[in-house]
């Protein structure tokens, strides 16, 4: 399971102004305000208001699927903006996937070592490091980063398809 605690209220990193634990329902990010406004109004607020040298560190575990991002946001003293952190998607578990491509349970072990692993967990997993002018253009980036994991998930699980039928043909 994850290591995120969905329910935690704040976060506090070291050296960082404010830490905050998110649900966006159905994303890890959003370059969108109103999707912050709706699920913690004050974080774009503290972001926007970051002095250089502060940062922030968004922890984000949406209820609604298993995705998962740790972001620490900070300004350097010259106005850029830095986005350094962690993306997941976590799939269903081992067990569960060999159903879902039709393998037998001797195939077990074999699937294990064709399955891509985040965190411990079945799944991908993305390093994030992001600098931008302004804060805008940083949420952007960010929320790139998650477009870019979702389309590797994609990419991972069909790979393990493929390996999955061949397997199914030689069996």
């Amino acid at each position: 399971m994850p290591e995120f605690d969905i329910d935690a209220a704040l976060r506090v990193a070291p050296n960082s102004s404010a830490a905050y634990t998110i649900d966006l329902k159905w994303c890890v990010w959003s370059c969108h305000r109103p999707t912050w406004d709706d699920a913690a109004p004050e974080v774009w607020a503290v972001l926007n208001g970051l002095q250089p040298n502060e940062e922030a560190e968004i922890v984000s575990a949406p209820s609604d699927i298993y995705k998962y991002a740790r972001i620490l946001i900070s300004r350097s003293g010259d106005g850029t903006w830095f986005a350094d952190g962690t993306m997941e998607e976590q799939w269903d578990a081992a067990g569960d996937l060999l159903g879902t491509f039709n393998l037998p349970d001797d195939a077990y072990d074999w699937f294990l070592t064709i399955l891509p692993y985040a965190s411990g967990e079945v799944g991908v997993l993305t390093t994030v490091y992001k600098t931008a002018g302004t804060l805008q253009r940083l949420m952007e980036a960010v929320d790139q980063a998650e477009t870019n994991l979702i389309g590797r998930s994609e990419t991972e699980f069909a790979t393990v398809r493929n390996f999955a039928e061949a397997w199914l043909k030689d069996h």
